[in-house]
């Protein structure tokens, strides 16, 4: 089992950084420029990995910890945890800016993120991998950040295997792109489209944006099957996959989802523009039509996870016949 920790670690520590650059920025809000705020809030995040890298950590561990049977109530628990986060800053943002101001808003979710990183710190344990003679354990800079880190990925991800597995990974990214794009896309669009209509302030949108957050987990309560696409998605990969190739498979995982804000916040914001003065809600349809091809791609795994279960029962009764001929008496 190799190790994740620090994959969660490195993040939390690197948006602890952004925080106190922004309080900074804050600080001195008329004497530093604009890039400085805009250098202060990218580069540590991006350096440490930001939560990308933070949602290999996560979702590989939990992969890699639990069976088969415990995956998909595991990776539910994680991405109910952070869907009902979303909720709660969205929420809390706009009042607590209102209220503290941004000085005060960053030193919260400083504290917060603090918080997180001594409670991780000690309660994620990493099993201690088993060290192979004349095997070379550092990892130098070169190794880091060179190319055949990304070919090795990329080849594992998609290596071929038993039923069909390199199809159902690819699949299951492209599903996640789809899904997980129209969200983004509407998202990036919903605050001009809500100003345009309503003429709403940033803080009247992020308690819009609770509220809309709020009524989707309710629906989930009442339909099991709403919001659960994503947790479908984990899972599967993390059954597909084994324990040993979940970190890189992961990181695949996580460049589809780095790449769905440029993808598809283009497309959204280019379809709004052309189409803003003649129908501004264009863009809903487009993510019905793009739903639309993601639910094809469920059903074709949904087809394949029942012939799988067929020829597994078939073997399995096969088997037992077998070894009854072989051995009548049970001796």
């Amino acid at each position: 089992m190799q190790q994740r920790k620090p994959l969660i670690m490195i993040p939390i520590i690197g948006e602890i950084i952004c925080c106190l650059l922004l309080i900074l920025n804050s600080i001195f809000f008329y004497e530093l420029p604009l890039i400085f705020t805009t250098l202060g809030d990218s580069i540590p995040f991006s350096l440490s990995g930001g939560w990308p890298c933070f949602n290999i950590g996560i979702y590989s561990y939990v992969g890699s910890k639990y069976k088969d049977e415990e995956k998909t109530f595991r990776v539910g628990i994680v991405t109910a945890t952070s869907m009902s986060a979303l909720l709660f800053g969205s929420c809390a943002g706009g009042f607590l800016y209102q209220q503290v101001g941004f000085i005060g808003f960053y030193s919260i979710c400083s504290i917060l993120l603090c918080t997180g990183l001594v409670i991780g710190y000690f309660t994620i344990h990493d099993e201690q991998p088993e060290m192979e003679e004349n095997k070379e354990t550092t990892t130098n800079f070169k190794q880091l950040f060179g190319v055949e880190q990304l070919i090795s990925t990329i080849k594992t991800a998609f290596k071929s295997g038993p039923n069909k597995r390199k199809c159902k990974i690819l699949v299951c990214m492209v599903t996640l792109l789809l899904v997980a794009g129209t969200f983004n896309g509407e998202v990036s669009m919903n605050y001009m489209y809500t100003r345009l209509k309503f003429a709403w302030n940033a803080s009247e949108f992020a308690l819009f944006v609770g509220f809309q957050i709020f009524v989707q987990m309710l629906g989930a309560c009442c339909d099991g099957f709403q919001m659960c696409s994503v947790i479908a998605l984990r899972s599967l990969i993390c059954k597909i996959v084994p324990p040993n190739e979940l970190g890189q498979t992961n990181s695949m995982l996580a460049l589809v989802e780095a790449l769905i804000p440029i993808i598809f916040g283009t497309i959204y914001a280019t379809i709004y523009q052309k189409t803003v003065d003649v129908f501004p809600g264009t863009y809903f349809f487009v993510s019905a039509g793009i739903r639309i091809l993601g639910l094809g791609f469920f059903l074709w795994l949904y087809k394949e996870a029942l012939l799988l279960r067929r020829r597994s029962r078939k073997e399995a009764k096969e088997n037992s016949i077998e070894t009854y001929i072989m051995n009548p008496d049970g001796i």
